[in-house]
């Protein structure tokens, strides 16, 4: 990442997001050392599992797994800062109906129109890099 003149995240730290069997054997190295600390419980409940060569670990359970036949890896996404921006249309607002039925009947709604997308798509200049492995 760094050789790629990627900013870090935040302060020195890159992260990385994955699945929690793809960590597995990390987790495994680092939950010895990080179980009993304070600092350690707050990762744990965080979902972050640890940090080595100033990555964070996070695990994600959000995005389907890839369904390899051998089951002991799957993709993680390593990223810097300038990653992600967000288009604005119409930000958040709520809007209420009007009620109807003598006041019964009554509704609200959450509503927004916008959208994310990656600031850097060319591949020499990208911020995410995915990795992923059948073996």
């Amino acid at each position: 990442m760094k050789e790629r003149n990627i900013p870090p995240y935040e302060g020195d730290d890159y992260f990385s997001i994955g699945r929690p069997r793809t960590f597995r054997s990390l987790k495994n190295d680092l939950e010895a050392v990080n179980k009993y600390t304070a600092e350690g419980y707050a990762k744990i409940a965080s979902g972050e599992i640890g940090r080595t060569e100033n990555i964070r670990f996070v695990e994600q359970t959000n995005i389907p797994s890839a369904g390899w036949s051998q089951g002991k890896s799957d993709t993680v996404h390593f990223f810097g800062a300038d990653t992600v921006a967000e288009g604005i249309v119409v930000p958040e607002e709520m809007r209420g109906k009007i009620p109807g039925d003598y006041g019964r009947s009554r509704g609200v709604a959450w509503y927004y129109l916008g959208g994310f997308g990656l600031v850097h798509t060319v591949a020499t200049q990208a911020r995410v890099i995915q990795w992923d492995s059948a073996s």
